[in-house]
């Protein structure tokens, strides 16, 4: 699905933002599903998980919060150390365009110079779990919002993981489930929504939860109806591409999400 340099790319840059943390952001996202699903994957099938070509971030915003709030806020921390780093702007997004051989950073007009293959491009995605009524003055953009990803800072809902020497705070299972579950039946059928389904499965068999307390857990946070209409929806397309990127059965994956289903 992607290639080793993309992610290789992308776990050195998970480092280098995270290692300077104070605790107040939390890992969602494709790295969060690869680092909460790695061990028992690995254990089972002898190989790790699949990474993630883009990082995601997640932040809490208080409701009221003024301009001076998200001035101080660690949203506005983490936002121009990225700033610092080199990431631009384009839309909601950050990103740093490299040579997907060397890894030397790009320019905007060798990128421009460049066919699409030879540019990797790296995307940092800043999610917030509400967007305050003045957070466009203060930044200039509307970010992307997840409203689970509420319960993960106001309940504690996350687990440490300790990964190459940087401490995470990664969301928890089934609030990471939840969102790949709102998310995927917006995706139009290329790649991020395979990635999505293989994420869901990976998380609903192998993020150290059984599949019934799984079940339980996303029953209090998304309606039965809907996830069973999102499951539904995939096709047997889907489920082969996600068989092919992930080196599991389609039969296998095709029974664990007609369990979680039920």
């Amino acid at each position: 699905m992607y290639s080793e340099s993309e992610t290789l790319l992308s776990r050195k840059y998970l480092r280098e933002i995270f290692r300077s943390e104070s605790g107040g952001v939390i890992l969602l996202g494709g790295w969060a599903v690869s680092l909460l699903v790695g061990p028992d994957f690995q254990e089972a099938m002898g190989r790790g998980y699949i990474g993630s070509r883009d990082i995601d971030i997640g932040f809490h915003l208080e409701e009221g919060s003024t301009a001076e709030d998200l001035e101080g806020s660690e949203f506005s921390r983490v936002f121009r150390r990225l700033n610092a780093l080199g990431f631009r702007r384009q839309s909601f997004r950050l990103y740093r365009d490299f040579d997907p051989e060397t890894h030397r950073e790009l320019s905007v007009e060798e990128a421009r110079s460049r066919l699409p293959f030879e540019v990797s491009r790296l995307y940092v995605d800043l999610v917030v779990d509400r967007i305050p009524a003045e957070f466009r003055d203060v930044f200039g953009f509307t970010p992307i919002d997840e409203p689970l990803l509420e319960l993960a800072f106001r309940d504690g809902r996350f687990r440490h993981v300790r990964w190459e020497g940087v401490d995470l705070r990664i969301v928890a299972p089934s609030l990471l489930l939840g969102m790949k579950l709102n998310s995927v039946i917006s995706r139009t059928r290329d790649h991020k929504m395979v990635k999505d389904i293989a994420d869901i499965y990976a998380l609903a068999w192998y993020s150290g939860m059984s599949l019934s307390d799984m079940k339980e857990e996303i029953r209090n946070l998304i309606p039965a109806n809907r996830v069973r209409r999102v499951l539904k929806s995939f096709n047997q397309d889907d489920i082969d591409d996600v068989s092919r990127i992930i080196g599991v059965e389609s039969s296998v994956i095709s029974r664990v999400l007609a369990e979680f289903g039920r």
